[in-house]
């Protein structure tokens, strides 16, 4: 269920909300293979012009918590003690006009086929333009939008599922993967990449995913604003449901279900 048609269900008696919290992500992908994300300093800008928390009160409407530019808060593998990002609309200028990018057009690729995905893109543009920054909304099909994202606009919107975060970085962050959406190619990161899959101490596997997820807050091109709520409905006598992330071991247990 969409945030907003959530919060109109639960004011039925009738039905239950079953909200597995923050269990997905919703991102603005950059486009590192291109310009202006070539330049580091430009991509950093980006990231500290977004205001994370009006984008999840707005877009999730307050259904999901803030992002900090890395997939997977709250799984193994998720580093801590990296400080979360703020807005700085004074640095984010700073950084842009060094680079010569405020008097360019931007444009950001999106379409209705995500939930959020239209009003994230809009409400981002508004964001930019404290900085000086213009950014055009483009809204593409939604039958063929994650194909077409990756040849068009330098920015895109995104959003991902729960999956362990080897998976998400293998699928859409290595040189070769197929839905690398932000082009972030860095064979570097590849190289260390491989070395944690063939790891056998937790400890030190741990320390290289730590290591890969920080370059991806510090460098990548992932803007991850928030992790939307996953939401679902049952009928009020429907018991058993339980508030578990999609695709997981205990997302649709309806061997578990029964009707009270």
């Amino acid at each position: 269920m969409t945030p907003t048609f959530a919060r109109t269900a639960e004011a039925d008696r009738a039905v239950r909300i079953v909200a597995a919290k923050g269990s997905t992500a919703h991102a603005i992908v950059l486009k590192c293979d291109q310009e202006p994300f070539e330049n580091p300093e430009v991509t950093l800008a980006f990231k500290l012009l977004a205001d994370r928390r009006k984008l999840v009160d707005v877009v999730l409407a307050g259904r999901g918590t803030v992002g900090n530019d890395m997939f997977g808060k709250g799984y193994q593998y998720y580093p801590d003690g990296i400080a979360q990002r703020e807005r700085d609309v004074a640095e984010a200028r700073s950084l842009l006009r060094k680079a010569g990018v405020l008097n360019k057009t931007l444009s950001i690729y999106t379409s209705s086929v995500a939930a959020g995905f239209v009003e994230a893109a809009t409400l981002f543009a508004e964001q930019a333009a404290d900085a000086g920054l213009r950014v055009k909304v483009t809204t593409g099909s939604s039958e063929t939008y994650f194909k077409d994202q990756l040849t068009k606009g330098v920015m895109g919107s995104h959003r991902s599922g729960a999956m362990t975060i080897p998976t998400y970085i293998n699928d859409r962050l290595l040189t070769g993967s197929n839905f690398n959406a932000s082009g972030w190619r860095r064979k570097g990161f590849d190289a260390t990449f491989a070395e944690a899959q063939s790891t056998t101490d937790e400890a030190e596997r741990g320390a290289l995913y730590g290591q890969l997820q920080r370059r991806i807050h510090d460098e990548g091109g992932l803007l991850v604003w928030g992790h939307p709520d996953w939401l679902n409905a049952t009928a009020a006598r429907v018991r058993g449901v339980s508030a578990a992330p999609p695709n997981t071991l205990d997302s649709a247990r309806f061997d578990k279900v029964w009707l009270a």
